[in-house]
C-alpha cells in the first residue's frame, strides 16, 4: 500500500505543469475577454460625441451650419469618423473657407476651427449675386444676408459673362477687369476699400462710387487714380472733422489736382 501511495504522488507531480498551463491560459483568456468587454463598454458609454465646439466665428455661417457641414452629430461614436474626412467635407460645402481643422478631444468632444477667404466685393449676373475675393476670384453665390455686410463693395458693371466658384470672374472686356483690379488696389492702399458701398465702372470715363454711405464720389476717368484716392480720403477726413460724422455730400475729384465738395445741406456746413 505504501508503494501504491508513492506511485500516486508521482503521477500527480507529472500532471501538475500541464494543469498550471491550462489554468494560466484560462485566466489570461478570461482577462483578455473582460478587458475587451470593458473597452467596448467604454466606447459605447464614454467615447461618444457629447459636445461640438466651433472655435472660430464666421460672418457668413452660423455655428449650426458649420457643424452640419462636417457631418458630425451628437451621440455619434468618436471612432466612427475621420478628422481629415470631416475637414475636407467642411471645405467642400462651405466655399468661403480657405482652410479648416476638425479635432477630436477625448473622451467626448470635437473642436472645429477654420480660416475664411475675405469676401470684399460682389457682382450681379443675371439676377444672381456672387461674392469676390480681393484677387477677383469667385468665392460663392451670395445670399441676401451676405449683401447686408457694409464692408462689402458692390462692383457695378454690365460686362460680367462668367462667375464660377473657385475661378476668376470673367468679363467681356479684359481691360475693364484690369481697371477694376487697379481701382480696388488703389482704394485699399489708402484704406478706403472697406468703406466703399458701391463702385460703378460701367463707363470707364466716368467712374463713380459711394463711400461710407454718405459721400457720392466722381472719380472721372482712370488717370491719376492714386492721387485722386489720396485726395478723396483727405477731403472726407477734413469734412468729417469740420462738419461731424453725420455730414455727407458730393465730392468731385475728376480734375485730379483739386476737389469740389458739395454738402447735401447747408445745415451740415453750419455745424
Amino acid at each position: 500500500m505504501a508503494e501504491a501511495k508513492r506511485h500516486t504522488v508521482k503521477v500527480a507531480q507529472k500532471t501538475n505543469p500541464l494543469y498550471r498551463a491550462r489554468k494560466l491560459f484560462l485566466i489570461t483568456f478570461t482577462a483578455v475577454v473582460l478587458a475587451l468587454l470593458f473597452f467596448l463598454f467604454l466606447i459605447e458609454q464614454f467615447f461618444v460625441v457629447r459636445e461640438v465646439k466651433v472655435l472660430t466665428q464666421s460672418p457668413f455661417y452660423s455655428e449650426e451650419e458649420v457643424i452640419a457641414a462636417t457631418g458630425v452629430e451628437v451621440g455619434q461614436k468618436m471612432f466612427s469618423f475621420s478628422e481629415e474626412e470631416c475637414r475636407l467635407e467642411l471645405l467642400r460645402k462651405l466655399s468661403y473657407f480657405s482652410d479648416a481643422t476638425v479635432r477630436k478631444v477625448f473622451p467626448s468632444g470635437v473642436e472645429i476651427s477654420f480660416e475664411e477667404i475675405p469676401g470684399t466685393m460682389y457682382v450681379d449676373v443675371l439676377g444672381e449675386h456672387y461674392i469676390l475675393a480681393p484677387d477677383f476670384s469667385v468665392i460663392a453665390r451670395a445670399r441676401a444676408e451676405d449683401l447686408a455686410i457694409k464692408t462689402r463693395m458692390h462692383v457695378i458693371t454690365d460686362s460680367v459673362v462668367r462667375c464660377v466658384v473657385g475661378e476668376k470672374v470673367v468679363l467681356r472686356d479684359e481691360t475693364e477687369l484690369d481697371l477694376l483690379k487697379r481701382i480696388y488696389a488703389v482704394l485699399e492702399s489708402v484704406e478706403l476699400a472697406d468703406q466703399v458701398e458701391y463702385l460703378d465702372a460701367t463707363n470707364r470715363f466716368h467712374i463713380t462710387l459711394n463711400c461710407q454711405g454718405r459721400w457720392e464720389v466722381d472719380l472721372g476717368d482712370s488717370t491719376e487714380l492714386e492721387y485722386k484716392a489720396k485726395m478723396l480720403k483727405g477731403v472726407i477726413e477734413s469734412a468729417t472733422a469740420e462738419y461731424g460724422s453725420e455730414a455727407g455730400g458730393k465730392i468731385d475729384v475728376t480734375a485730379a489736382r483739386e476737389a469740389i465738395l458739395q454738402l447735401y445741406s447747408d445745415d451740415a456746413a453750419e455745424k
